[in-house]
Formats: C-alpha cells, structure tokens, sequence
C-alpha cells in the first residue's frame, strides 16, 4: 500500500483508544481489492475508508507532496518481500506529518515491519481495528515525520507478507491461484501528482510459465520474465499494481 497524505477534511482518527485529529500522508501505493495479499504505500489513518467503499478521495490539503517513489518486490509462492523509498517534499511551512502504512484489507499482520527516516530508525505505532468493514483495514503502522519547509526527507519501509490463496467457480476448484495487489490509488491525496513512480517486480522461486495476468497494462518484462517493471511518471494513480499466478504443481515424488 502506499504512504497516504493529509485528507480534505480533518479525520478523527483512533490513536490507541484516545480520538484524535489526524491529518496525514497519502497512500504511495495499493491496498488490495482482490482475494489477496496486500502491498501498501504510507499513507493518513482513515483514508481507506474512501476508496474501501468506493467513494472519491478527498481533496487534499497538506503541503506535502511525493517526490518519487521506488517499490522492490521479491514474490515467491509463501513469502513476498516488499522494500519501499519514498522522497516526499514540504511546500508548505513547517509541520508534524502523520505518517501511516495500512494493512491490505486481507491481511492481518505486516511481519517484520520496519521503517526508518533518512536512514535514522523510526519507532511505528501499531494501530488495531477490529471493524474491518468500516475501515477496510485491520489497522496500519503509525508514526510521526517532522518536516521543516522546503525539506525533502526520504522514508524507507521493508516487510514482508503471506500469499493468498484465491479459490472460484462452483466447486471453488474451477480456478485456482495467488494472487498479489499493491495498492496505490490512495497516492493521490498527496500535494499534486507524483512526479515518479518505479515499482520493480521480482520473481523468486515463481516461474513465469505460471503467472496468469499483471495489471495494469503499460509494464515491461525482461526477456527471461523474471521481471516485471512499472514507470509512472506526473500522475496521480487511478489504478493498483496485480498479478496473479498459479500454485506450483505437486513434486513428483509427494505422493510416494
């Protein structure tokens, strides 16, 4: 998911148990609308539920804006290891940006989650919310970016998440696969566009004979297929990155 920004509208937002006002950073990346694991961008508690419900985002208000953004994606069939640099830029006067890095919607843990700023460690908050139809999210990772004006800060997070596995069809056996979404329409809340986007997607021990579709259109693969790039450039996204991709075939020996 992406790094979200500062709503139209102050949001009361829970902060261990206490309500409070939380204007913060737009969503680099995706949250998931698929049966799947989620990649997420940082992003401000309580935007989600905009785009959860399929409602426009609010306008935005902060003065920060998004730079660049660079994700690095790992995928193998039990594990995909995300690493994620954000360039963010204060236009505005100097200001304590909350931060937050939501949970994808069928997800229920970032494991070993980790964020720093400017190389230096940041200690995230994790926020929990059970209402998971009302936010779209079982909680998110909050923390707090001092910005002073015209400061450029760069902030890194790396995790990793469990694949999830998708069954459809009448007997839920028709059409079996995983499937992956970073999200990243919630970037759009952010000071302006996104100047750049690179999302690089690596194949581990997934073999491109299985991968059934990407999304969405306008990625480069190299000629082995092992990996699948995305460059975005001025925009604010209006889509989130997928793919999906079959299970690995029984060995050959399992059943002996």
């Amino acid at each position: 998911m992406m790094l979200w920004g500062r709503e139209g509208k102050a949001w009361q937002g829970r902060r261990t148990g206490r309500m409070k006002k939380a204007k913060g950073l737009s969503a680099i990346l995706l949250a998931g609308g698929l049966c799947s694991a989620a990649w997420a961008d940082v992003a401000s508690p309580g935007l989600w539920r905009f785009w959860r419900k399929g409602r426009p985002l609010p306008e935005s208000t902060t003065g920060v804006s998004m730079e660049s953004e660079t994700v690095h994606v790992t995928l193998a069939e039990k594990k995909a290891r995300v690493e994620a640099v954000f360039r963010m830029y204060n236009t505005g006067s100097p200001t304590k940006e909350p931060m937050s890095y939501p949970v994808g919607r069928y997800e229920t843990v970032l494991n070993d989650f980790a964020v720093s700023l400017d190389s230096e460690t940041v200690a995230a908050e994790d926020i929990r919310d059970q209402d998971r139809e009302r936010v779209g999210s079982f909680g998110y990772k909050f923390w707090t970016v001092p910005m002073s004006a015209q400061q450029r800060r760069t902030i890194k997070v790396t995790y990793w998440v469990a694949p999830r596995f998708v069954s459809e069809g009448i007997n839920k056996i028709d059409n079996e696969y995983l499937a992956y979404e970073y999200t990243m329409i919630t970037g759009a809340t952010w000071k302006g566009n996104i100047q750049k986007a690179t999302i690089l997607l690596r194949l581990d021990d997934v073999t491109p004979d299985r991968v059934l579709a990407r999304s969405p259109e306008g990625y480069k693969t190299t000629q082995d297929g092992k990996v699948t790039s995305w460059t975005m450039r001025d925009f604010k996204p209006t889509e989130n990155i997928e793919i999906r991709f079959r299970p690995a075939p029984p060995s050959a020996s399992a059943g002996q």
